[in-house]
């Protein structure tokens, strides 16, 4: 993801010159007052949106927990219908584009499947937030693009892995199906509602979800701390097993 850093926003105004001499306090004061309105105003849009975000997003937190338990078992299932109906279908497969996008369909499918079980509540998650906005323009294209990726990816379509694989062995390991080549494809565009771009000295861009966080710390309430959900233990974020273990070892799965 790629992303540019967004001026604020500007302020029009509408100035008229008067030639009539003396200019009275009270007009001055009028003005200074209609600014000092406009930024309250905004100042409350902006507090109101945040807390509508974290809202949405504690409420997502609730509804997945204990969702992970049944992404693991949907992945085990994975693995052994690969086992039962595709083992050391890629053995012997060499590194070569086909190859690679057929692995990377089996990462992809893996991670999405491991997710599943979340897929209602990040819709819903997605749906609430997606007309957000705030006086930051960044903040604004940041939740909007974050909802966008997270419901393209929801509702992303799985393929049949082991069709797929045994295409690419069909071919010599030269060509992969339609079916991976659309996967790969929606996948890839799922991914690029945002961009991210980091300019020197800045540091390496992080996680989307961490950088709206930060964002949205000027305009939290000190009682909406409890909303904002904890970092994902280690076990949670490690890599899901691959059935492209079972695939390439050259032996017969166990």
């Amino acid at each position: 993801m790629k992303g540019e850093s967004v001026a604020g926003v500007l302020g029009r105004r509408i100035v008229r010159v008067s030639v009539v001499l003396g200019v009275t306090a009270a007009a001055l004061g009028a003005g200074s007052g209609s600014a000092f309105a406009s930024r309250s105003i905004s100042k409350r849009a902006d507090v109101a949106a945040t807390r509508r975000y974290l809202v949405a997003l504690h409420q997502r937190g609730l509804n997945v927990a204990g969702d992970l338990a049944i992404g693991e078992a949907d992945v085990k299932a994975l693995l052994g219908q690969v086992d039962a109906e595709c083992p050391n279908v890629l053995a012997g497969a060499p590194e070569n584009p086909a190859t690679s996008k057929i692995r990377n369909e089996v990462f992809t499918e893996t991670t999405h499947l491991l997710e599943e079980p979340e897929r209602p509540a990040t819709i819903a998650f997605a749906r609430r937030v997606e007309s957000l906005r705030w006086s930051d323009r960044k903040l604004t294209y940041f939740a909007r693009g974050s909802a966008e990726e997270a419901q393209a990816n929801a509702e992303l379509a799985l393929p049949n892995i082991c069709a797929d694989a045994k295409a690419v062995a069909a071919s010599g390991f030269q060509s992969v199906s339609p079916s991976t080549s659309q996967f790969i494809q929606q996948s890839e565009a799922a991914n690029d509602k945002v961009s991210i771009v980091v300019k020197p000295p800045e540091n390496p861009p992080g996680e989307l979800d961490e950088k709206i966080l930060k964002l949205l710390q000027p305009y939290e309430r000190p009682d909406e701390k409890k909303l904002i959900p904890r970092r994902p233990s280690r076990r949670a974020i490690e890599k899901p097993p691959s059935p492209s273990s079972n695939w390439s070892s050259g032996r017969p799965a166990k």
